[in-house]
């Protein structure tokens, strides 16, 4: 099979990209995900290598957005909350090209008002979405429904939550990116960890 292999990059140690899982290599340049739930996208590919660890992972793919997926999580001292943002590499070779990295970084770093906004306030935006889907006959739920993110919203009253934020990028090389990549990350990184307590992790490719 032709596979790459995709690779994360701790937030605080951006330098260091060690290798996670496999997603196909036909997903490289495939974003779109849309309501038919394309399989072959990036969004999906990631969604099922993430699925078994969450309660409830949302496709929020689209204008206005909090992430393509959002993924949650009850915990036993805790609640989970991942923002994945994706993006299609600019070509078919993943190297260290920056403008496969300024918008999703980008996205990563104003994502965080969903950390500083309560769960509600996240609830009833996809409730929203996910009631205009459900009169076309889709459902933004991968896993889970609307009544397992009510529950989660209702115990993030008295709850903690751990915030986490994820770049999926197979445009970008760990064997090729350069330094000014790196800074881009680094920076990113370090602007999410300031402003949310919370950890960046990057995947890209081999």
């Amino acid at each position: 099979m032709d596979l790459f292999e995709p690779l994360k990059i701790q937030i605080m140690l951006p330098e260091r990209l060690a290798p996670t899982s496999r997603i196909a290599e036909n997903a490289v340049r495939k974003l779109l995900f849309r309501k038919s739930k394309v399989q072959t996208s990036i969004q999906w590919r990631w969604f099922d290598h993430i699925q078994s660890e969450y309660d409830v992972v949302i496709n929020d793919d689209g204008s206005g957005e909090s992430a393509d997926l959002v993924a949650l999580k009850i915990n036993d001292d805790s609640l989970s909350l991942t923002l994945v943002h994706c993006k299609f590499s600019g070509a078919d070779e993943a190297g260290a090209r920056l403008k496969d990295l300024y918008e999703v970084c980008g996205q990563a770093q104003r994502s965080i008002r969903w950390k500083h906004l309560n769960l509600n306030y996240l609830y009833q935006h996809i409730k929203k979405r996910e009631e205009r889907w459900r009169e076309r006959g889709y459902s933004r739920f991968l896993k889970g429904n609307i009544s397992k993110l009510a529950e989660i919203k209702e115990r993030a009253r008295t709850t903690p939550i751990r915030f986490h934020v994820v770049i999926v990028q197979p445009g970008i090389s760990i064997e090729k990116i350069d330094q000014e990549g790196l800074k881009l990350l680094g920076s990113t990184a370090l602007y999410i960890k300031k402003t949310t307590m919370a950890d960046l992790i990057v995947v890209g490719s081999e």
